[in-house]
């Protein structure tokens, strides 16, 4: 029996020495594993395992727990990052039209918000036709509206 033992390790040995793991997906060198890796990955060590004494199944099931773990938790932080972005706009736009006194290096400036700015990914509001980024406002007030009054007149 130790002849079999050692033709298969040997076999073993070479079966992992001759597999190769090439990334070539349009990801190629990024530093996170995707779902596509991963399946490779397990592809691969199914491929190179013993045949006389394969994975155990739990593992495998631990292993693809965790990896639906780690997916999960990249795609809450994914969904976090976007909702943070949402938010914070969602916010800058709501200074549509109101006064607001903010700080610009070391100074206060005061006036109305005329507009909001998303293009570079954090929200700019316009104040006097300057940006300033909303989380140095100081204070915030609402427009004064202005009052019409009308008087009605009875002839006698």
């Amino acid at each position: 029996m130790s002849s079999v033992s050692s033709v298969s390790s040997a076999t073993n040995a070479a079966s992992v020495g001759t597999t190769t793991y090439t990334n070539t997906d349009a990801n190629a060198g990024k530093s996170t594993l995707g779902v596509t890796d991963f399946l490779k990955l397990l592809s691969t060590q199914m491929q190179a395992q013993d045949p006389l004494n394969p994975t155990d199944d739990t593992q495998m099931i631990a292993q693809m727990a965790s990896f639906t773990s780690l997916q999960q938790m990249s795609d809450l932080s994914t969904t976090m990052s976007n909702y943070t972005t949402t938010s914070a706009a969602t916010n800058a736009t709501s200074y549509l039209g109101k006064n607001v006194t903010l700080l610009s290096n070391g100074q206060s400036v005061s006036g109305t918000v005329t507009g909001v700015d998303l293009s570079s990914g954090t929200p700019m509001i316009t104040v006097g036709g300057k940006s300033y980024d909303p989380s140095t406002i100081t204070a915030i007030q609402q427009p004064t509206a202005a009052t019409t009054s009308t008087s009605t007149t009875t002839g006698s």
